[in-house]
């Protein structure tokens, strides 16, 4: 921990962020905490939110800065994530947002005020080293780590990002919470996407994407029609609720071809892929030497698996798993691992096929 220096913290009316700001300030931090008022789809309990933070800032004893950046978000996250879905995709906001949004604007904010550092609650580690610069880990508790939807992070974000969560668990975090008084102004958890509640979430993407929404057929790998669907845009894949046929073995979602208006279904026996592509990759240190063998992660929550890598020009990829994978999705991301180390990452645009789907 860097003592005595100014660090500009993203707060978020979590226990996290929360934490995060109170160990700083008990190392000798000069901390400012930020909460970026970003636009929201239902924002009933903005004020409520507001509040929250602002009465964790000063127990904490931390000045706050509330920011209102509603029309940059939507602009930088919201309407590519509704392009995502217009395009038969299962977007990963969060992935993009953190580079492109939440530390580039902390990295503003902390170059107007002085500050040497910046800091975020995720669960994930930041380390040195002579050779590669600043390498990017899994944060110790493997239950929250967040390492995931930081992969798209570079050098200049790396070399002056404090994670102080990073060496700790989740449930110690809630004892400190409580024992010091903060948990009567934060939540325990953060909800999924920042920008929508759970519960709204397919009403959002209802209104948003008016093309998927149309009722269409749902078919097995044979091509036999087993029953009609309610819009491609409730269904991602892997996904099983929803489905709504009745059989011996239930279905899930195998893909969706968007060419019919059609969802095609599978027992879990039948699903799986071991091949997928990817564009956009950025990899944190320099570039490995290729093919590369290492883990990879197709979802936040996703166990790794080894894969095989091969680059098929300076951005897009080629990735071989070991395994099938039953869930991959066209939108998300392909964070590589090795070991707790991350590699790079890169977005998922086209999944292998089956001849016979």
């Amino acid at each position: 921990m860097v003592v005595s220096q100014k660090v500009i913290l993203a707060l978020s009316g979590g226990v996290d962020s929360a934490i995060a700001a109170y160990y700083l300030k008990r190392d000798g931090c000069d901390v400012l905490g930020v909460y970026f008022d970003f636009w929201k789809h239902k924002p009933v309990e903005d004020s409520v939110v507001k509040t929250r933070i602002k009465n964790a800032a000063e127990k904490i004893g931390i000045p706050l800065l509330i920011l209102d950046r509603k029309d940059y978000f939507y602009k930088s996250v919201i309407e590519p994530f509704i392009l995502g879905l217009e395009s038969g995709e299962t977007p990963n906001p969060c992935v993009q947002c953190n580079p492109l949004v939440k530390f580039r604007l902390l990295s503003e904010i902390a170059e107007k005020e002085g500050a040497q550092f910046i800091a975020t609650g995720h669960y994930a580690r930041v380390i040195y080293h002579d050779e590669n610069g600043y390498e990017l880990y899994q944060g110790v508790d493997k239950t929250k780590d967040q390492s995931y939807v930081l992969a798209y992070l570079d050098q200049e974000i790396l070399s002056k990002l404090i994670l102080p969560l990073g060496n700790s668990y989740k449930s110690e975090n809630i004892l400190i919470a409580n024992k010091s008084g903060l948990d009567a102004y934060i939540s325990k958890e953060s909800q999924d996407l920042c920008f929508v509640d759970s519960s709204q979430y397919k009403h959002f993407v209802m209104e948003s994407v008016e093309k998927w929404t149309k009722s269409g057929p749902i078919f097995d790998f044979e091509g036999n029609k087993l029953g009609e669907h309610g819009g491609l845009i409730q269904y991602t894949i892997g996904q099983r609720k929803g489905i709504r046929i009745s059989a011996p073995e239930p279905y899930y979602v195998a893909r969706k071809d968007l060419s019919r208006n059609a969802l095609i279904v599978g027992k879990l026996t039948e699903l799986g892929l071991d091949h997928f592509y990817t564009q956009d990759i950025q990899w944190i240190n320099k570039e490995p030497v290729f093919p590369l063998t290492c883990d990879v992660k197709i979802r936040y929550r996703a166990k790794p698996v080894m894969c095989t890598v091969n680059m098929k020009d300076g951005t897009s990829a080629e990735v071989k798993t070991f395994i099938d994978i039953k869930d991959l999705t066209p939108g998300q991301y392909a964070v590589f691992l090795e070991g707790e180390r991350v590699l790079g990452a890169g977005r998922i645009t086209e999944v292998g096929s089956r001849d016979h789907i």
